[in-house]
């Protein structure tokens, strides 16, 4: 997922971490703008830089969404976990009839799963209490269920033995809850209703009763009845559209694993239209636009390129995961930003301007098909596996249409300046910038610690080892030390377990000449650098001087792996200007100094 906040003009637009409705938004920005008059005075007094402001953004953004968002959000205790861990859900159909005048719902949910323990007594399905339970069966026959704290408990009477295949089916009406970013909506758009879901990371359970964790994938059939002016997406491959009186039914396959979050329907009067990608061996995989009519005409502008896409990012981490599907994009009731649902993004409305201007939430909800649905999170801590990867899909895409220069300006735009959580198991607001941000400057680091060739490489076996699975941040690590054949703890340990925020380098160099026979113009350049941050003291990296002199350019490589480190170099020609990490490999500040 990805999305974006008005910012000041002179600043370039800043990827934000919450997912936003109009409601929302406004509410948002609301809020933004009372706080943001308390410090007013002093940014005035200041004279604040660009890059103040863009921190001040986005301490006030993080805690906005850490102050509203963490309200909703489900944390499982360890009872739950171990009851939900005794089964394993192989499919789940989903029958839901919408009625858009009446905003509510009825549902048949039939979840077929596999007994992993000797004692399950009971299955424990996550499901919102304010929806109505009208019939709960276990292979066809009733059984007895209680409800509390979101949470519906079926008994199986001892029914059930270890490895024994098991049918539940539960049916339920209702109105359901819009919780977190927008579990449910009801809305409408140019006068016509408007339906859409989205369940990232704990809320699938306010419209459909299942078992919801990342780590439980299952195959899935989704059958949709509305009125029949409207049509509904979802993930998967269409299997058949109907017509009963003045209903539409629409039927959805997901024949690939898919997890509760990322499982979507999307409601809406659309103008359709494909393209195509195509394979080397010449299969055509379709590729499926609905956009609100109004949009249509900008959209096919904006996402033109999607092909194109999905060919550049085949080649970089393996071919498109659910190649015997689909890819598609639906426009839906976001102001801003969009959801990488499986097969089947959604994409806000103000995301389509005609112009390509938000193309990078085009790539990085792409990205999202190999990096968050083919390899999902093995939990919530693991959430940059995700986000982290797709952010930097977007400068891997800015790379291919620009070179390295467009690589570059675009991780310097990924630099908030201020990161206040660890990657992994972020603290706080899940969604924030240490996830995205820093995330991504963390591939982009590895990157430059063992290099293109091995970090292709590396990526390329992390999507195909867990192709369809879950993975966690240790697994990732034990991939990248295998292929790289390098011990990477410190690595880990200081940009993603341990360490947040950033380093701060105060660097000063200077040169002196002396005499070397047969090579005149001889200088020693003497460089210091220190580290000065806050928080974790010494973050190791290898770190690259650009020298230009009279005679040359050339980059010196060194390791630093001191608080407080000099390196003495013979250079031929007197240095005019020396910079560290001009192409910017490390994420951090600079500080020039006079050497002492």
């Amino acid at each position: 997922m990805d999305f974006f906040y008005p910012n000041n003009n002179q600043i370039k637009p800043i990827p934000v971490m919450i997912k936003i409705s109009a409601t929302v938004f406004m509410i948002m920005m609301s809020v933004i703008h009372v706080i943001a008059i308390t410090f007013i005075a002093k940014l005035i007094f200041a004279f604040p830089t660009p890059e103040k402001i863009k921190e001040l953004s986005n301490r006030l953004l993080e805690k906005y969404g850490e102050e509203t968002f963490n309200d909703d959000l489900r944390v499982d205790s360890e009872r739950t976990i171990a009851m939900q861990d005794q089964f394993d859900v192989r499919h789940n159909e989903i029958r839901i009839t919408v009625d858009t005048d009446n905003k509510s719902i009825s549902g048949i949910v039939t979840s077929k799963a596999r007994n992993e323990s000797d004692t399950l007594n009971s299955v424990w399905i996550n499901f919102y209490d304010n929806l109505n339970v009208s019939l709960v069966s276990l292979n066809g026959e009733n059984v007895g269920y209680v409800r509390e704290e979101n949470m519906l408990k079926l008994f199986t009477s001892g029914k059930i033995n270890k490895g024994d295949e098991f049918e539940i089916k539960i049916e339920y009406n209702g109105k359901p809850e819009n919780k977190g970013f927008d579990s449910f909506s009801f809305w409408k758009y140019d006068g016509y209703p408007c339906v859409y879901t989205l369940s990232e990371p704990t809320f699938a359970p306010t419209w459909w009763p299942c078992k919801d964790r990342p780590d439980d994938k299952f195959t899935s059939d989704m059958i949709i009845n509305v009125d029949s002016a409207l049509t509904a997406t979802s993930n998967g491959l269409l299997i058949n559209e109907t017509i009963e009186g003045d209903r539409k039914i629409f039927h959805w396959r997901s024949s690939y694993p898919i997890t509760t979050y990322l499982v979507a329907m999307t409601i809406g009067r659309y103008n359709q239209w494909q393209d195509e990608y195509r394979l080397s061996d010449n299969t055509v995989m379709p590729i499926t636009y609905y956009s609100f009519p109004s949009l249509t005409e900008k959209a096919k502008t904006d996402w033109s390129n999607t092909p194109e896409m999905i060919d550049y990012f085949s080649g970089l981490f393996g071919e498109y995961p659910f190649i015997n599907e689909k890819y598609g994009m639906v426009t839906f009731g976001w102001l801003n930003g969009a959801m990488e649902h499986q097969t089947i993004s959604s994409m806000g409305y103000m995301t389509i301007t005609g112009d390509f201007k938000y193309e990078n939430i085009v790539a990085h909800e792409l990205a999202h098909q190999w990096f968050g649905n083919s390899v999902s999170p093995a939990s919530w801590k693991d959430i940059w596996l995700n986000e982290g990867f797709a952010s930097y899909s977007e400068a891997l895409w800015a790379e291919h249409r620009k070179g390295r220069t467009g690589l570059s300006e675009y991780m310097m735009q990924e630099d908030f300046g201020y990161f206040n959580s660890t990657v992994y198991n972020p603290e706080g607001f899940i969604f924030g910038s240490s996830v995205y941000q820093k995330g991504s400057w963390c591939l982009h680091m590895l990157r430059g610690v063992v290099g293109d060739s091995t970090f292709y490489r590396i990526l390329r076996k992390y999507a195909g080892e867990y192709k369809f699975k879950n993975a966690t941040t240790q697994q990732f690590q034990a991939i990248c030390e295998e292929v790289s054949g390098t011990d990477l703890q410190y690595f880990f340990d200081q940009w993603i377990y341990k360490g947040k925020d950033r380093p701060v380098y105060e660097f000063s160099w200077k040169a002196d000449e002396f005499d070397i026979p047969g090579q005149p113009h001889t200088y020693n350049l003497r460089i210091h650098l220190e580290q000065v941050q806050e928080g974790y003291k010494l973050y190791k990296m290898p770190i690259r001087i650009l020298v230009e002199t009279g005679f040359s350019v050339m980059e010196l490589r060194f390791f630093n792996d001191s608080v407080a480190q000099d390196f003495v170099r013979p250079i031929q020609g007197k240095p005019l200007k020396v910079t560290f990490d001009a192409d910017n490999w490390i994420l951090k500040k600079v500080i020039n100094k006079e050497y002492k």
